[in-house]
């Protein structure tokens, strides 16, 4: 073990920790069957409470390979033999999973749910969570697949990832075993693995009497340079996806037992959770690493290939934390590390690599400096992220000189609710003279600022919208959505429009289309309807 000790020294770690605004750090990695586990910072900065190894994180999509885990568990299992890896999951929830189109619905099978093959956007903004009227459950998330556009025909396009096809992963769960997922995950994998502070929800860990050992979640705002500090949220609109609440010394048993296919991860289980399935999109194989090969999606991970070594890998990040969990397989090797700020992935992807190199026994001097490629990754990026500039160039993009422009809407006109079948209730209000929209309701908690850029008559619908001598009108008007997220700090401008037909009678029927999802083809909006008051 001595070859990592300088990498986890408290100068390195804290170093990087102060760099990215991580306030806490924990890390257990195991090698040849040996576990070790180190941590840094503290839990809270309010507090100032120690971080630990027995600190519990919020780990984000770094849940998901538990979820591919159950599933195996089930395809291995003679009690349950309709479950295999290519059954169409509308034969095993006929009711439940109906996706877009009858093709998709058909063939969509347990296997593609897992590696995100199923050509079904993100759709993240579509999911309610428990401050909603209505809360979605693994069940409604499943439902709700029939009205959400597809991105792809399922099977023909590069990995398209989803959360939703994870959640839906514990419906069929629950609905095959009658078992809760966190029961059926406690009994079939935490309990004869030993991992006895994995939790399903932050709930959990607070009914077992852990609420001092939860890490808060920290953003750090680089423009006034204040910090916001949360603690993780309960969703159950996101179970399997994400909502696992564990500490880096429980997933490094995890992952020491997939390195040593320890019951009940025998080996055809862990096989299945590190076979490559799915090329990742070309934007995500851009810039690749050096010595590193494209990454390939398998279950609940991800693989490449660093100077000839097998990587199975998989990240996590929400709001005010990142993670990453890995492991070599031929080496004996793997490691969990989580933090608690808004860009500790950096830290846990520089550390990742740290350790890896240091693995593999390659030479000091052959070695790649992780900490200024990142850095200098993070540069870009924020170069690259620039919010106003964006908001500027949609704005040129938006309007168009040709059109029969008039006065903008009114937006008292425009207040009101507004229903998607996929996406629910979207009320649009009048906040501080402009155009908001809520979604604190959301999985992902969020709120929406309109801005009008252009309002114009539809000259071209007009005569197709009359009847007789009584004229039909098209009003259009093209907007900018504000998306902040409530504890992040990454904000996006999107694509909107709004259309009112007035009708012959009189009239008028409003509805509203926003660029929720970038995944659609390109000018593809989702469009809500306003209730009749």
């Amino acid at each position: 073990m001595e070859a990592f000790c300088p990498l986890l020294s408290q100068s390195n770690v804290e170093d990087l920790m102060k760099e990215y605004h991580v306030p806490g750090l924990s890390i257990g990695f195991v090698k040849d069957g040996k576990v070790t586990s180190s941590a840094y910072g503290v839990l809270n900065r309010h507090t100032q409470q120690t971080c630990t190894p027995s600190t519990l994180f919020d780990i984000a999509s770094c849940s998901k390979s538990l979820t591919a885990a159950c599933i195996a568990i089930l395809v291995e299992d003679d009690n349950y033999p309709e479950i295999t890896w290519t059954t169409p999951l509308s034969k095993l929830l006929p009711e439940d999973f109906v996706m877009p189109t009858e093709e998709a619905t058909e063939n969509v099978t347990v296997e593609d749910m897992l590696c995100h093959r199923t050509g079904m956007a993100r759709h993240d903004l579509s999911y309610v969570g428990i401050n909603g009227e209505q809360p979605d459950t693994p069940r409604s998330v499943t439902r709700s697949l029939r009205y959400l556009p597809m991105a792809a025909p399922e099977k023909t396009k590069y990995m398209l990832y989803s959360n939703a096809m994870y959640t839906i992963a514990t419906h069929l769960i629950e609905v095959k075993t009658n078992l809760s997922f966190s029961d059926f995950l406690t009994r079939k994998l935490l309990i004869p693995l030993g991992m006895t502070s994995t939790y399903v929800q932050p709930s959990s860990a607070k009914a077992a009497g852990q609420d001092g050992r939860i890490a808060y979640g920290h953003t750090f705002d680089k423009s006034t340079e204040t910090w916001t500090i949360f603690l993780p949220l309960e969703t159950p609109e996101a179970q399997g996806a994400g909502s696992i609440i564990t500490t880096s010394l429980d997933y490094t048993t995890w992952i020491s037992s997939l390195l040593s296919h320890l019951p009940p991860l025998i080996q055809s289980i862990s096989t299945a959770l590190s076979t490559p399935k799915i090329l990742l999109p070309p934007e995500e194989t851009d810039n690749l690493p050096p010595f590193s090969s494209p990454p390939l999606y398998c279950l609940g991970f991800e693989t490449y290939f660093y100077r000839g070594y097998k990587v199975v890998i998989h990240d996590g990040c929400v709001d005010g934390f990142g993670s990453s969990h890995f492991f070599l397989p031929g080496q004996g090797f793997g490691a969990a590390i989580f933090g608690n700020g808004d860009d500790a992935f950096a830290v846990t992807g520089i550390i990742a690599k740290q350790l890896i190199d240091a693995a593999l026994k390659i030479p000091g001097d052959a070695r790649i400096d992780w900490a200024e490629l990142q850095r200098r990754k993070s540069r870009e990026a924020e170069e690259e992220y620039d919010i106003e500039r964006e908001a500027q160039e949609m704005r040129e993009e938006l309007f168009d000189e040709t059109r029969s422009s008039v006065e903008p809407l009114a937006l008292e006109r425009c207040l009101g609710r507004y229903r998607n079948p996929g996406y629910g209730l979207f009320v649009l209000e009048l906040k501080d003279g402009e155009l908001f929209i809520d979604l604190n309701d959301r999985g992902f908690p969020s709120s929406i600022v309109l801005e009008n850029v252009q309002t114009w008559i539809d000259e071209g619908e007009i005569e197709t919208l009359t009847v007789g001598d009584k004229k039909a009108e098209m009003t259009k008007s093209a907007f900018i959505a504000h998306l902040t997220p409530s504890r992040g700090t990454y904000k996006e401008v999107l694509e909107t429009q709004f259309e009112i037909l007035r009708g012959h009678d009189g009239r008028e029927e409003f509805k509203m289309g926003i660029r929720l999802e970038n995944d659609l083809v390109e000018g593809e909006l989702i469009w809500f309807t306003r209730e009749q008051s």
